[in-house]
């Protein structure tokens, strides 16, 4: 899967079922992060070519060169990647490369006769306003998770205004289908127990692509077990039911990536060097707490911890 993506994203919620591998991610544009979530954004690559150069890091990109027939990065949405030829950023050590491309590989086959044709089908008959009240939802329900690690983050202001967030659309917004509270002050923002970790001064740690459950990096694969053992979900759903929603969520996250993932297919150099790269751009914005500008891996003015 990919990083399901917030936030992909994560871009998705943590279920500890067989197939759910997605974070809770908040939806900025399309799923933030990586989330997201998504942990399916592995979809309908191919293997990349032989003899690509490496990813440059952000420090090495000193200037990025534009791909033909490629829309550069500021005439694209803040969530699409970068590719590393273009400049984009990509920080992540990688040890284990030649066992995370074989994963790699895999989880993309896996998708591509899964994943990515129940999106599409999904996004076929479900019209726009449908599937967005949809995602609103499954969001909601990872509003507990979030709570629970900004308590952890000692900021209590967010951890009420997520539970009360959790509360009011999950009464008034109809199990969250609408999103009432952001109209009555209560606005969306994001934690999860990777971010916990590194406000505490926790390194990523080697990057880590897992079967199924996609690309990560060690601090923000243990965040996700934890995450998993903070949602309710877990405790009170039976596991078919628990499955369930997590495969519902899965196609519902995936229908988001299809367009960002068809562009990563198509101009990539090196599928796998890219999507590192873009795991690492969206993993960057969602611990600076989001950023408006295309390709940035840290928002203007932000300081690592």
């Amino acid at each position: 899967m990919a990083v399901l993506p917030r936030s992909p994203a994560r871009n998705l919620p943590q279920l500890r079922a067989p197939l759910a591998g997605f974070r809770p991610r908040r939806p900025r544009g399309f799923p933030t992060g990586l989330a997201a979530l998504a942990a399916l954004f592995l979809a309908a690559l191919a293997p990349g070519q032989a003899g690509c150069a490496a990813a440059e890091s952000a420090e090495e990109s000193t200037a990025p060169a534009p791909v033909a027939g490629v829309p550069p990065p500021e005439r694209r949405p803040a969530d699409w990647p970068v590719l590393p030829r273009e400049g984009g950023a990509d920080g992540y050590d990688d040890p284990l490369e030649g066992m995370n491309r074989v994963f790699f590989y895999v989880n993309g086959a896996l998708d591509y006769v899964s994943f990515d044709p129940l999106a599409r089908a999904y996004r076929f008959v479900t019209p726009a306003p449908a599937r967005r009240a949809i995602r609103r939802a499954f969001t909601n329900m990872a509003e507990p998770v979030v709570a629970v690690n900004h308590l952890l983050q000692a900021d209590f202001t967010r951890a009420a205004r997520s539970v009360g967030r959790f509360l009011v659309n999950g009464i008034a917004g109809v199990a969250g289908l609408f999103d009432v509270a952001t109209g009555l002050g209560l606005e969306a923002d994001d934690a999860d127990f990777g971010q916990t970790l590194h406000r505490y001064g926790v390194g990523d740690g080697f990057y880590l692509v897992l079967p199924v459950f996609g690309p990560w990096t060690a601090r923000d694969a243990l965040g996700f077990g934890v995450d998993g053992l903070f949602d309710p979900r877990t405790h009170l759903l039976a596991d078919v039911p628990r499955l369930s929603l997590a495969l519902g969520e899965g196609v519902v996250r995936r229908e988001e990536l299809i367009d960002p993932v068809d562009f990563l297919a198509e101009h990539a150099a090196d599928h796998y060097e890219a999507v590192r790269a873009w795991t690492y751009q969206q993993r960057r914005r969602e611990i600076a707490g989001g950023c408006a500008r295309a390709g940035e891996a840290a928002c203007p003015g932000y300081e690592e911890r």
